[in-house]
């Protein structure tokens, strides 16, 4: 899928997003985006893979899959996760996602279980019935949830 222009030109243009409840050894990829892709884990465990590094996640803590990087993710056989995602892109995507202190060399986001950015992702999987507004408040819910992982990352910085 390439990525029409004034999807790239809007401050932050809201591609895909959703939750899921994995089965034992679910997994994804390998598999190259287009653009930024962002899970939170509510419960269980699993993996993630880069080209650079494989690192073992769980509840509370999300990665970030950046553009054109090739990347897998698996769910444990035995806990398996539950996590919401979302997909952006946008002029100021990368930057808010440096916010909250994501990088290619540190994909992992450790803000600890929040139920708020839970129930975000969650609004916005139920927003799918949407026809009018569903643009919109998929958005917003974006930047609500993006605030809240700056904010959380801010506390942990010295």
């Amino acid at each position: 899928m390439k990525l029409h222009s004034e999807m790239r030109s809007v401050d932050l243009y809201v591609h895909e997003y959703g939750v899921e409840n994995c089965a034992p050894g679910h997994y994804f990829g390998p598999a190259v985006r287009e653009y930024f892709l962002f899970h939170y884990i509510f419960s269980g465990l699993g993996f993630f893979r880069t080209s650079e590094n494989t690192y073992v996640l769980q509840e509370g803590q999300g990665f970030l899959i950046f553009p054109d990087d090739l990347n897998y993710y698996q769910a444990d056989e035995g806990s398996p996760w539950s996590y919401g995602w979302l997909g952006v892109t946008g002029i100021n995507a990368e930057e808010y996602f440096h916010q909250c202190g994501l990088s290619r060399k540190n994909p992992i986001w450790n803000g600890g279980k929040d139920e708020f950015i839970e129930d975000c992702l969650l609004k916005m999987d139920s927003a799918r019935r949407l026809d009018v507004t569903r643009h919109l408040k998929l958005t917003g819910y974006a930047y609500l949830i993006l605030s809240r992982m700056i904010e959380k990352s801010s506390r942990q910085q010295p």
